[in-house]
Order: C-alpha cells, then structure tokens, then sequence
C-alpha cells in the first residue's frame, strides 16, 4: 500500500514509523507545513526530497492508496476534502471534525464523489477499557458520584545509534 502521509508532529510520527515498520507499507509522500517537524522526519527515515512536499497539492499528484491525514484536527476536513475530490482513499486521525455540519457536509460529498474515508479511533478496542468499562457496571463499581481517566501511551526515546 502505496501512503501519502499529511502531518509530522505529533501523531505524524508514530504514523511514520509504523508506516517503516510495517511490511507491504510503503511511504510514497510526505507532506508538511515545513519547519523543523519535516526536516526531523526527513532526518530520521532518511526520506528523499522528492517525496517530501509543504503542498498538498504536488503530493496529490503521486501514485497512492492512501492519504493519511495527522495534522492538528482544525485542518482535517481541508485536506480530507482535497483528498476525496482527487479520487483518493483517506483515513483521518480522530476527530473528524470540531464542527459536526461540517463533518456531515464531508461525508455528503465523500459518499457524491465515491471516495473512501476512516476516522481512527485507535483505542476503543483496547482490552483494558473494556475491562474498566465492565467494572463500571451495576454489579461491579456501583454508582459512582466521579471516575478520572488518564489515558497515555508510552513511546521509546532512544534513537538507534547510527
């Protein structure tokens, strides 16, 4: 699976490594604002400049499977949008939307063009919260006046040494 990746920081960067790590992966683009992010992930996967793009646009042009969209949400409808009108599959990192009409006007014009859209929800089918969500039933915790979650996910640091 040929994948356009849109985003660097944060998310972005776990997606690429999965991408790396992942056989029958490949990274056919990256698109960034530019800036350090883009040049960090250029750094870390030895990535060549023709496959790294500030415009969405010029990487739309390359053969692919999939946008994956990981920039901060307030852009994800932008870029899913440009995405879908160029025929492509896209999945989106969570939320879709800030705005719920607008989320409902993507999906009316991804359903119009025929385009293929995901929104990651990653954690939902981890064990331990449907763990502490059967804890939470009458025949388990009760009824409790308050509950504070604290979901992480560790990442490892340490770089490989070169």
């Amino acid at each position: 699976m040929r994948i356009v990746q849109i985003g660097t920081g944060g998310w972005g960067r776990s997606w690429l490594k999965l991408i790396h790590e992942t056989t029958g992966c490949e990274l056919a683009g990256l698109v960034s604002r530019g800036g350090e992010n883009l040049v960090h992930a250029e750094n870390e996967w030895g990535l060549a400049d023709e496959i790294c793009f500030t415009d969405i646009d010029r990487a739309l042009e390359i053969e692919s499977d999939l946008i994956l969209i990981t920039v901060p949400h307030h852009l994800h409808l932008e870029y899913a949008e440009k995405a879908a009108r160029a025929g492509r599959n896209v999945l989106i990192e969570k939320p879709l939307s800030d705005d719920f009409a607008a989320a409902g006007r993507f999906v009316v014009l991804a359903e119009a063009l025929g385009a293929r859209a995901w929104v990651s929800q990653n954690f939902r089918n981890r064990l331990q919260l449907w763990k502490m969500r059967a804890s939470l039933s009458p025949a388990g915790a009760g009824n409790p006046l308050w509950i504070t979650i604290d979901s992480r996910q560790g990442e490892n640091s340490r770089r490989p040494q070169s």
